[in-house]
């Protein structure tokens, strides 16, 4: 689904595009060279391939995989991601033991026998870096808070400024979940530096997303930051991954079926 200029929406749980696990998955057209903002659950990967595919593009042309962060429905995609394109996997430094070596030990797949598998991480990110996908230049911002290693990609477009914002924020001022680990100080920080970017599009991980005026969308959650801290987010909302494993357990055995090779380990 083309939703601006050279970026397009080819995984999504909440849109119905690929398994209901999924976060928005964007794929940036730089013409010679394609990227990935986040790469899913890996749950039946291959809906986002068809997606990808049906748009006109190879999966092949993927160079980059970028994470927004390291929970597992943005970044457990990577292995098979990596096995159907050759693209480069990329994510914060702090997010890197976790792909590599960790591998969400705590999530409801792992408990029910169902593996994980290291990657390689080819690009550790840093507040500042910029990532070419052949004509577009992608900025990367360090924005802790929802977890403590994830990042927000920035992307020009004609003068204007698209804002990949994984889970800092979704539509309508939403936060992503709020764990018991969640940093809400720098959450609050990262929010206030993203709304003073002013962004047009704010391209989130779940739920719905603006093409325009993403700001007031920022300035919203800001602003329920600076209220009582048990006020901020009742619980998790409707259509998030965790929503969907409560509600249809037998989702779990999506992920049973996928029959995996026996991955290399990460070097």
């Amino acid at each position: 689904m083309r939703i601006l200029e050279d970026v397009y929406l080819v995984g999504s749980g909440s849109f119905g595009l690929s398994h209901p696990t999924d976060p928005h998955v964007y794929l940036i057209d730089g013409g010679s060279e394609l990227a990935l903002i986040d790469t899913g659950s890996g749950v039946k990967t291959e809906l986002i391939m068809q997606t990808v595919e049906q748009e006109g593009f190879s999966p092949r042309d993927i160079t980059l995989l970028i994470n927004t962060h390291s929970d597992c429905d943005h970044a457990r995609g990577n292995y098979r991601m990596k096995q159907l394109t050759d693209a480069k996997t990329c994510i914060h430094e702090i997010g890197v033991p976790v792909v590599q070596e960790k591998l969400w030990p705590e999530i409801v797949l792992t408990k029910k026998g169902i593996p994980s598998y290291p990657v390689q991480v080819d690009r550790v990110l840093n507040d500042g870096d910029v990532l070419q996908v052949g004509r577009h230049e992608l900025q990367v911002l360090y924005t802790p808070g929802h977890t403590n290693d994830h990042i927000a990609v920035v992307l020009a477009l004609r003068g204007k400024r698209a804002l990949f914002c994984g889970d800092l924020v979704l539509g309508a001022g939403a936060p992503g979940i709020i764990r018991l680990d969640a940093n809400l100080i720098a959450w609050r920080d990262s929010l206030r530096r993203m709304r003073d970017l002013d962004p047009d599009a704010l391209l989130c991980g779940h739920n719905i997303f603006t093409l325009s005026r993403g700001r007031e969308h920022i300035a919203q959650l800001v602003q329920r930051f600076e209220t009582p801290w048990a006020d901020i987010a009742p619980g998790p909302g409707p259509f998030l991954p965790s929503w969907w494993l409560m509600r249809y357990p037998e989702l779990i055995e999506d992920a049973r079926e996928q029959p995996l090779p026996r991955p290399e380990p990460a070097v």
